[in-house]
């Protein structure tokens, strides 16, 4: 392409580009909450739509409306099931029962971790992430500072264990939300995505391993760790 051609495509595309910096630009100054991020963006893509390049019609909002509405539904229903099964796990005391048995078996950092993460992974297969957060982070909290692993060093490990569990069968919401608006069969959504499972466990060993991957941006943007 040429030069002019290449100024066009990016003049074309500009308006669409600050979509995300809308999303990440409203959660990184605190002005919205990132469910708040995502509807001010999808109400300045539909203004976009209809106003600014009119592909978009009114019968066209309605149909997207439908869809949207039939695909949060299915991950609704997902979710309110991973709630019943936190709701069971609190009801319980499992996690704290459960930091008892890691602390009964070994008081090694690696093992520790090892222990945690292999239960993170298991409880991201049937949790929803945030439910997950809200009723283990206490538990582990003490834990980790037993340990000395830094609290950022956690937070990372922890919510990438989770995401895993979004593309993990049997709830796995990623894979259900996936199916849903590709009209592929769950079944080979779960064995395609399978693929994706096997980096996302090395980077997650070489998080554990190396706290420093995790640590050095932070530090070296805000020198606060």
């Amino acid at each position: 392409p040429t030069l002019r051609q290449v100024i066009k495509a990016f003049n074309d595309a500009l308006l669409p580009m600050l979509t995300p910096i809308i999303i990440i630009g409203g959660i990184w100054t605190g002005k919205f909450t990132p469910t708040e991020s995502a509807a001010i963006a999808a109400l300045y893509a539909i203004i976009l739509g209809l106003l600014v390049y009119r592909e978009l019609t009114v019968r066209d909002l309605w149909d997207l409306l439908v869809e949207s509405a039939g695909i949060t539904a299915n991950a609704i229903i997902i979710v309110a099931g991973a709630a019943l099964f936190g709701y069971i796990l609190a009801r319980e005391q499992a996690a704290p029962k459960l930091a008892s048995i890691i602390l009964g078996i070994t008081d090694n950092r690696y093992g520790v971790l090892f222990l945690i993460n292999v239960f993170l992974l298991f409880v991201g297969m049937f949790m929803e992430p945030v439910s997950a957060m809200i009723i283990l982070i206490p538990v582990f909290n003490p834990i980790i500072k037993m340990i000395n692993v830094h609290p950022v060093h956690f937070g990372v490990m922890m919510i990438l264990n989770l995401m895993i569990g979004l593309l993990t069968p049997p709830v796995g919401q990623v894979l259900y939300i996936l199916s849903t608006i590709s009209g592929m069969p769950f079944e080979r959504i779960a064995r395609v995505t399978a693929l994706f499972i096997v980096p996302h466990l090395v980077v997650l060993i070489l998080i554990v391993l190396f706290p420093e991957l995790v640590l050095f941006l932070p530090r070296a943007l805000f020198g606060i760790i």
